[in-house]
């Protein structure tokens, strides 16, 4: 699902996610189109916060995260522009 301007500053995304079966899932904002984006990562032992610009990815932070596949997860990214 994708919604929003080029004007839309300062957001908050919130939501409730599982996987059942991927190696990994998350939030995405300020996506401008299918390679240019922030993303929100959540991988098997950890998080990250990536920014994904054309065939670079850099990642932004990252912290240790243990989840398991099935439950679910509360996720909320922030972005102040």
């Amino acid at each position: 699902l994708l919604t929003g301007t080029r004007d839309w500053r300062n957001l908050r995304l919130s939501a409730r996610a599982k996987s059942n079966l991927a190696a990994h899932f998350g939030l995405v904002v300020n996506a401008e189109n299918r390679r240019k984006m922030l993303v929100l990562q959540v991988e098997r032992g950890r998080v990250r916060i990536v920014r994904r610009t054309g065939d670079e990815e850099f990642t932004v932070a990252e912290a240790p995260f243990q989840y398991e596949f099935g439950t679910w997860v509360s996720l909320e990214l922030q972005t102040e522009s």
